[in-house]
């Protein structure tokens, strides 16, 4: 896989991922909620996160969707990461985890699930 970092100076702006890792068997699962009017920066802070987690495990796959519809001003994110092996998974949301401790929401609630 081949990570493409669009953006200017230190600023990402996207990070594209060239080529599908093999099959992602195991994934976790990181849902938060944000107030409408932070999406747009908190959407700004997850995706430069991701972007530096893609370049240093590049054997990971991350993702990040919202729900389609806020609630009371809310709007529910949900970070997504997935991997061919639990130790790979593991590593990388380790570091997900330190990133995120820095300055994004909490409480973050994390589902784990594995290949049946």
């Amino acid at each position: 896989m081949t990570v493409k970092i669009v953006g200017a100076g230190r600023q990402i702006v996207a990070v594209q991922q060239t080529t599908a890792p093999r099959v992602a068997a195991h994934a976790v699962y990181v849902y938060y909620k944000v107030a409408e009017e932070s999406l747009a920066d908190m959407l700004k802070e997850v995706q430069a996160m991701q972007a530096r987690l893609l370049v240093s495990q590049p054997e990971v796959r991350a993702g990040l969707q919202r729900r389609a519809e806020p609630a009371d001003g809310q709007v529910t994110l949900m970070e997504t990461y997935q991997a061919a092996t639990a130790e790979a998974l593991g590593k990388a949301f380790m570091v997900a985890l330190t990133a995120a401790s820095a300055g994004l929401p909490k409480p973050r609630h994390v589902e784990t699930f594995i290949p049946v």
